[in-house]
């Protein structure tokens, strides 16, 4: 959900699907997961990126911040097999957005030229983006370019490895306190965030709609979380061919 903020730079009535893991209460979701989670490294590389970008913004949760950094730190040494700092991996992340047809160019040939004749306005603009960012941080840019480009790195990213979902750096406080890190940027975006009960209810890991996350958004008393900032939400009933559902359902819900 952040990346979907900050790569595509959502703002003023956009849309996010679901948001599910911003509003699910992080000791029902803990206590619904298998014990043991298997995902690629490259996922996990930026879900800790994300959660440490968050946390190190929040006044109380400096010390989690920390040892996620250290997290951090071991994966990369995991996957590039050479030092990489982590402030410089996320600046390099930030630039993800970047067309990469352009990254390839420019990294095959220095002297490559942005300002083509030959190219159409839209993309004249990414490849103008793609020279904008090696002046300001080429170190980021190359680094994003090895991330995208070396098959070895790739292989080792895309490996799979376990995680345990019950271990000490991510408690239900720090689940709580990275959902409301997100809200704030939601809200301060001014995002909204549909929801969709039925679909949740029936695929998620809830059993019954009074657990469902919508009445927390809602400012259900005995269901809001101390914190919270509260967001705009639409209501949707996800896909009628699957679920049987309409807007009117879901409203009743």
């Amino acid at each position: 959900m952040l990346d979907a903020l900050e790569l595509l730079d959502l703002r003023d009535g956009a849309r996010i699907g679901h948001g599910t893991a911003i509003g699910i209460a992080p000791a029902l979701w803990l206590g619904r997961m298998p014990s043991t989670l298997h995902m690629k490294r490259s996922e996990r590389l930026l879900d800790i990126l994300a959660a440490w970008q968050l946390l190190r913004e929040l006044h109380d949760t400096t010390a989690q911040a920390y040892q996620i950094e250290l997290e951090l730190q071991r994966l990369l040494a995991q996957v590039f097999k050479a030092p990489v700092s982590v402030r410089l991996f996320e600046r390099a992340m930030r630039l993800r957005g970047l067309h990469m047809g352009f990254v390839a160019s420019l990294q095959k040939a220095p002297d490559w030229r942005w300002a083509s004749a030959s190219l159409v306005d839209s993309l004249r603009e990414e490849a103008r983006l793609v020279s904008d960012a090696r002046e300001q941080d080429e170190e980021a840019l190359s680094l994003l370019w090895h991330w995208q480009s070396d098959r070895e790195l790739w292989k080792r990213s895309e490996s799979l490895f376990s995680i345990e979902t019950q271990g000490e750096l991510f408690t239900p406080a720090i689940y709580l306190r990275l959902q409301q890190a997100l809200m704030k940027r939601v809200a301060d975006r001014r995002v909204i965030i549909e929801i969709l009960p039925s679909s949740n209810v029936r695929i998620s890991q809830y059993e019954r709609f009074e657990e469902h996350h919508a009445l927390r958004w809602m400012g259900i008393p005995g269901h809001t979380q101390d914190g919270d900032t509260p967001i705009m939400v639409s209501l949707g009933s996800d896909d009628p061919g699957i679920f049987a559902g309409n807007l009117k359902g879901e409203f009743y819900q």
